[in-house]
């Protein structure tokens, strides 16, 4: 069976188009899909006839359906008027819209149709976070063929949430010619629910386990496919199968690149304990809360363009907002702080000018909160009391030059200037923030802490940063 597009691919469909509410008005396009447009749609003609001589009519879609030449058939959501041209007798209408999602093998009415059973995400690198290699080839003992094996045997539980099932699969696919042949081979997440879901459903689960996954890798893992079952379709009263659905949209983030190319995930689905139920609706009830730090440890990870100095201060404010969601504590009292507050206020001589007083009163409605100095001495407290040790180059002195480099880039103090991290300095003091931050998430849902150790044993550079103190050699 040949491949089918990646959401990386571009492609093409030419058919008919329609809104729901009106099937029988069908216009003729070409819906061309690209990841760094999405699906996009021009039309030649208007679903409105009354609109068709005298110009376009300008609204925007919730779905449009179709079906291609070759009979499949295809939802967009949200579709956008982008433009139009001719009208007013002079040519036919060209109506263009751009999508949001593109469904492949369904008309949806909505995105929240609790019709799929099952969903599979495919996205980079997953084969790695699994630890499953499908081909091994090499020559045959005393002869002079070459021999390629594919490991198929993948299949085995991942564990389940409250109300659905994650299993490991894979996939083949075989394209061949007179002159070659290809083996092209894959690992699958299946999503299960209990009862079928929505396409939302689907898609905003596939992206938790994502993340996870992502987490585990130490960098953003971009989604690659993903693919749902639909309704059960009967042919004969022996035969029947559930539609294939395939989703391609624009994603954010679709570029994502390794520290080292030969870096293997931190942690792989071989240290989750079995089974890892437990682990995985820690993960998903947290999800939501922690969302926004994980967002930008993400963001402080991603290989872009991005100044070295703007991915410490995410780096630095994703461990912040961790420790601010996972412990939410004050210096003191709440009550205690609302009546010193109140005391300050009422101490601030009269004549000073309301600038100054709207400062000092915003100041003081966060003086309960802990410093990021704090922050980082409560977190380290943490991982010595869970692991036994901290990184040996979390001192008292990298301690106050992150919170001076953090201030420095908050402020822009003349005074800090010559304490802040620079260069090589910077570069590794991410690197520690990015491994610190992954042994407190993953400590948090539950990894055994000799698992977690195990993993940073493994890993070449945080083996390294957790030892020894100072820059690598």
């Amino acid at each position: 069976m040949a491949k089918p597009q990646d959401i990386n691919d571009s492609f093409e469909l030419e058919g008919f188009w329609w809104l729901p509410e009106a099937p029988e008005r069908r216009v003729a396009g070409v819906l061309k899909y690209s990841q760094g447009d999405g699906p996009v749609l021009t039309l030649t003609g208007t679903f409105d006839p009354t609109k068709e001589a005298f110009g376009s009519d300008m609204e925007d879609r919730p779905v449009i359906h179709g079906t291609t030449k070759d009979d499949k058939n295809v939802s967009l959501f949200k579709a956008l008027h982008m433009s139009s041209k001719g009208g007013f007798f002079r040519e036919a209408v060209q109506e263009v819209y751009r999508g949001h999602t593109l469904a492949i093998g369904w008309h949806f009415e909505s995105e929240d149709e609790e019709i799929f059973s099952k969903s599979y995400m495919i996205f980079e690198d997953i084969e790695e976070w699994l630890g499953h290699r499908f081909f091994d080839f090499g020559p045959v003992e005393d002869s002079k063929d070459w021999r390629l094996k594919i490991d198929r045997s993948v299949s085995r539980p991942l564990g389940r949430i409250e109300s659905a099932e994650f299993t490991v699969g894979s996939g083949f696919y075989t394209d061949k010619s007179s002159t070659s042949f290809t083996v092209s081979a894959h690992c699958y997440i299946k999503i299960a629910p209990d009862e079928p879901k929505s396409l939302r459903w689907h898609a905003a689960t596939g992206s938790k386990i994502k993340a996870l996954a992502s987490l585990c890798a130490g960098r953003h893992l971009p989604a690659r496919r993903i693919m749902l079952d639909g309704p059960e379709i009967r042919y004969s009263e022996d035969h029947s199968r559930n539609v294939e659905v395939s989703i391609y949209a624009s994603m954010l983030h679709q570029e994502s690149k390794k520290v080292r190319k030969n870096d293997r995930p931190m942690v792989q689905v071989s240290d989750f304990p079995e089974p890892a139920d437990d682990l995985l609706q820690r993960w998903f009830d947290g999800y939501e809360e922690f969302s926004s730090a994980q967002y930008l440890f993400l963001t402080a990870l991603a290989d872009n363009a991005m100044f070295i100095n703007g991915r410490f201060s995410f780096a630095i404010q994703a461990l912040e907002v961790f420790h601010r969601l996972s412990y939410p504590t004050t210096i003191i009292a709440p009550s205690d702080h609302a009546s010193l507050q109140n005391a300050l206020m009422a101490a601030i001589p009269e004549g000073t000018p309301t600038a100054m007083r709207d400062k000092l009163k915003g100041l003081l409605a966060f003086s309960n909160e802990p410093s990021l100095r704090q922050r980082l001495k409560a977190l380290l407290k943490e991982v010595r009391t869970r692991l036994g040790e901290v990184p040996a180059g979390f001192d008292k002195a990298f301690v106050e030059r992150l919170v001076d480099t953090r201030n420095y880039y908050t402020h822009f103090s003349s005074r800090l200037e010559d304490k802040v991290l620079k260069g090589a300095d910077m570069h590794y003091a991410i690197r520690r923030i990015v491994m610190l931050l992954i042994v407190l998430q993953f400590l948090r849902i539950g990894l055994d802490p000799a698992a977690v150790r195990s993993a940073i044993d493994r890993h070449r550079e945080f083996k390294k940063l957790w030892e020894e103190e100072g820059n690598p050699s």
